[in-house]
């Protein structure tokens, strides 16, 4: 089951061009500053809210396996988490970045509000959303691919969906080498912020 929601602990994997040339080392660099957009805009795209990645100050080396020690802030919280970087599958100036952000912020970064009595949530059964069919279908592509590779394109059709609980979408799963597969796309929870879904795809592709 996917949600779509900022969520602290992510393991994503994002693909940029290098931004700086080579410095006197006998190895091409990155700036920090590049890792760090590179992170940004991956998690802008996946999540929907885009954070603010900081990794130091110096130079990155273009070798698989270098690892680089960031931290990423919350802009909502301003909660500090600690985010591994590393890079890969490097050829020539271009980069492939795998990153873990921590589960758990720092200890003493963020804001502390003042204790609230906890708002009770409407019944879920009574929440309804009207979102973009593309969101949905890049949802569900995601699921796929945390399920088992590999990347399907997922397409759910144009205009707005109305996500509600139980709600079931017709959609096309797309392989890589082109093959098109049936995906059934079911609403498992809706809340006020958020919404859950299963999705089932053909064990064979249309005929």
């Amino acid at each position: 089951m996917t949600a779509q929601r900022l969520a602290p602990a992510l393991t994503l994997t994002a693909f940029a061009l290098l931004l700086s040339g080579c410095t006197f080392s006998a190895n091409l660099t990155v700036s920090p500053d590049a890792v760090a957009k590179t992170v940004e805009d991956s998690l802008e795209e996946k999540v929907g809210t885009r954070p603010d990645v900081d990794c130091g100050e110096e130079q990155v080396d273009l070798v698989n396996g270098t690892v680089v020690e960031c931290v990423l802030t919350d802009p909502e919280t301003l909660d500090e988490y600690d985010t591994t970087v590393v890079i890969n599958q490097v050829e020539g100036t271009d980069y492939r970045v795998d990153y873990t952000v921590a589960d758990q912020p720092r200890a003493g970064s963020g804001t502390t509000p003042e204790a609230e009595e906890p708002a009770e949530e409407p019944e879920a059964e009574g929440i309804r959303h009207t979102v973009a069919a593309d969101s949905v279908s890049r949802l569900a592509a995601d699921a796929l691919f945390r399920e088992a590779p590999p990347q399907f394109e997922v397409d759910c059709g144009d205009g707005d969906l109305e996500v509600f609980l139980g709600a079931v979408f017709d959609c096309a799963a797309t392989h890589p080498e082109g093959a098109v597969y049936d995906a059934s796309i079911t609403v498992t929870d809706v809340t006020e912020t958020s919404y859950s879904i299963d999705v089932v795809r053909a064990a064979t592709p249309r005929s």
